[in-house]
């Protein structure tokens, strides 16, 4: 059997070592605790070691220092450097953990435009919400009410300098089908 394999099973009857002996203890839930073992490759052995610094009764590579926690994190051990950028999704956070006053640092002045328009049956039409002066779209979406109008497009458009002055909208077009409907388009809003 490789060192490698032994050393595997070795650990993880020292994990069970270190859950037995941190229950023995009779710490804390939230503390974390630190184990030190060193490892003799020659027999497959590890022995616990209680001395600070840890030190092995034999120097490496007869006998090999190991270090390890009984597994819970500490308080304020994770910060955002070391989490990957675009690591954490949706399903990382608990309900309720991302509210609207932690975002609004980093959006300021967002507000949700609305824009409707009753459209007769058989006609393709666009409408468009936008966005107040000195504020970019940032997205938006759109509402139609039956189920045979077809969207053409849907999508935001930035905002023109002067002389053309147009503002940040999100624009919608569709084709109503037999009936008429009533298209209504929302922009999402923020300041520039």
């Amino acid at each position: 059997m490789s060192d490698f394999l032994k050393l595997w099973g070795v650990l993880r009857r020292a994990g069970g070592t270190a859950a037995a002996l941190g229950a023995l203890v009779g710490r804390p839930a939230a503390a974390q605790t630190t184990f030190n073992a060193c490892y003799v490759a020659s027999v497959g052995a590890l022995y616990i070691v209680t001395t600070t610094p840890a030190v092995c009764r034999a120097p490496a590579p007869a006998h090999v220092l190991i270090t390890w926690t009984d597994g819970t994190i500490a308080d304020n051990a994770v910060t955002s450097a070391k989490i990957a950028d675009g690591s954490v999704g949706s399903a990382d956070l608990a309900t309720g953990a991302v509210t609207a006053s932690k975002l609004a640092s980093g959006v300021l002045g967002w507000e949700m435009i609305t824009n409707s328009l009753d459209v007769a049956a058989n006609t393709t039409a666009s409408v468009s919400a936008s966005c107040p002066t000195g504020k970019e779209v940032l997205g938006g979406g759109f509402d139609v009410g039956v189920y045979l109008t077809i969207v053409l497009t849907a999508r935001p458009s930035p905002g023109l300098p002067p002389p053309f002055v147009l503002p940040a909208r999100f624009t919608m077009t569709a084709r109503t089908g037999g009936v008429g409907d009533t298209f209504t388009v929302y922009a999402i809003c923020a300041n520039t």
